[in-house]
């Protein structure tokens, strides 16, 4: 879903939103030594994995213009995944999958070793200045946060909320583009 607001002839908004659900993905998972049924495993197993994985995606991208040399953008992006496995399997000689006793559960508390909540939100502001024809000024601010565990107990509004108890990091930049006309040079030299 990607609905565009234009409030007038400076400001436009896009705001899109995806949300990704799949049960039964079977993909190669890392055997893990600290798990129940790792001490059973074939020395040459490939292990695969069944999981359930849900991706929500936020991104608003609002773009103000003050006029036709210079405007600002500030884009906006939460992403959201929770992958939980199902079941493991070992890969035969055939592709076929076979049953396995390896549970990907820690053995001295049962928590999954293979579950993964993976949060980021990201907000980009620019500014960009268009001071002579093909020569910008652009002063960019980047904002981010990170966080992944385990935890795939937890919905998206919480995890949200949880999201912005971890360390941000920014940064500031500025980039100056000069347009030189090569011709203009040359006949001056």
């Amino acid at each position: 879903v990607a609905p565009r607001f234009r409030f007038n002839d400076k400001v436009f908004l896009i705001w899109t939103t995806t949300y990704t659900r799949n049960n039964h993905f079977i993909n190669y998972v890392s055997a893990n030594s600290d798990a129940i049924g790792y001490a059973n495993l074939n020395p040459d197993a490939i292990l695969m994995g069944e999981r359930a994985q849900t991706t929500v995606v936020n991104a608003p991208l609002l773009k103000w213009s003050f006029n036709h040399l210079m405007g600002v953008s500030f884009s906006l992006r939460h992403y959201w995944t929770s992958i939980k496995y199902n079941k493991f399997f070992e890969l035969g000689q055939q592709g076929d999958l076979l049953s396995t006793n390896y549970t990907g559960n820690k053995i001295e508390d049962r928590t999954s070793l293979h579950n993964t909540n993976f949060n980021i939100f990201n907000i980009d502001a620019s500014y960009t200045w268009r001071f002579a024809p093909g020569s910008d000024i652009i002063v960019n601010w980047k904002n981010s946060i990170f966080n992944g565990s385990n935890d795939v107990t937890l919905n998206y509004f919480d995890n949200a909320g949880k999201l912005f108890d971890n360390p941000m990091s920014n940064s500031l930049s500025l980039k100056v583009i000069y347009f030189l006309d090569y011709l203009k040079l040359v006949k001056k030299a």
